[in-house]
């Protein structure tokens, strides 16, 4: 770990800065500039939030290669060709950074995901987030219906079981509701693991809280799931959920924090 001192620090700080001014300036331009022309075109509202989504994965990959040429931050990806399988899916992620949606949907070109209901009245992507057709958790008792709803019209579906960005060093609790949307969609899971070589944009975190030296991002997508062997035991719901969000939590303690379950 290189640490940066005087001009390279201050570049570091301006790099930054402008990285995630460019962020919210897209959002921004998106919502009121592109998107507007874009409704313009007859298409379904299915049609449409697959356009934005895509536009959505353009731009976030265009963010990591900027971060990348400013030296700010790298990243890798390993088992990227299990995100191509023609079939829903759903990915469960731990969630270590604020970056970890922008790496994640680099990667996937059509896929939904779960937000905070504050996400939508962020007022530089309040359009984009709207015509992306992600669900908002508003804790609301419908949200695992309108979970398994996207995933059974074949869509990929982004969930992360802490909720929230996960403790510095460790995980936060995982929530059952990834495990109970899989059951009842009986959709294939697939863990994805994101892990970064020094700490960075952790929870508590905000955007300018700049790192004086360069780091790289991971992530992994591991074996998928089957959900044959939960089905196959007979066991109530609530109990399967139970089992398979143990078996999820064991997966990441043992690959984010190498801890053998």
């Amino acid at each position: 770990m290189k640490i940066l001192t005087g001009f390279a620090y201050l570049r570091n700080a301006a790099g930054t800065g402008f990285v995630f001014l460019l962020f919210g300036l897209g959002g921004l331009l998106l919502s009121l500039l592109v998107l507007p022309v874009l409704r313009l075109v007859p298409a379904s509202q299915q049609e449409r939030e697959k356009r934005t989504r895509k536009l959505m994965h353009k731009g976030f990959r265009l963010f990591f290669w900027i971060l990348g040429s400013l030296k700010l931050i790298y990243h890798e990806i390993d088992g990227v060709e299990r995100f191509a399988e023609n079939e829903p899916c759903l990915i469960v992620a731990n969630h270590p950074t604020l970056l970890d949606v922008v790496l994640l949907f680099s990667c996937l070109p059509d896929a939904i995901c779960v937000i905070k209901k504050d996400a939508k009245a962020n007022p530089f992507f309040y359009g984009v987030l709207r015509e992306c057709g992600y669900i908002a958790n508003d804790g609301g008792k419908d949200l695992v219906d309108q979970c398994v709803e996207k995933l059974n019209y074949g869509n990929t579906l982004l969930i992360f079981p802490e909720g929230t960005r996960s403790p510095s060093g460790s995980l936060g609790r995982f929530s059952r509701g990834a495990a109970h949307i899989a059951l009842r969609s009986n959709c294939r899971i697939l863990p994805v693991t994101i892990t970064i070589d020094d700490p960075i944009l952790e929870k508590n975190w905000k955007w300018y809280d700049v790192l004086p030296f360069a780091t790289t991002m991971r992530l992994k997508a591991l074996e998928p799931i089957s959900l044959k062997k939960y089905r196959e035991s007979g066991d109530e719901p609530c109990i399967l959920a139970r089992h398979l969000t143990k078996n999820l939590r064991n997966i990441f303690e043992e690959r984010v924090l190498n801890v053998e379950s």
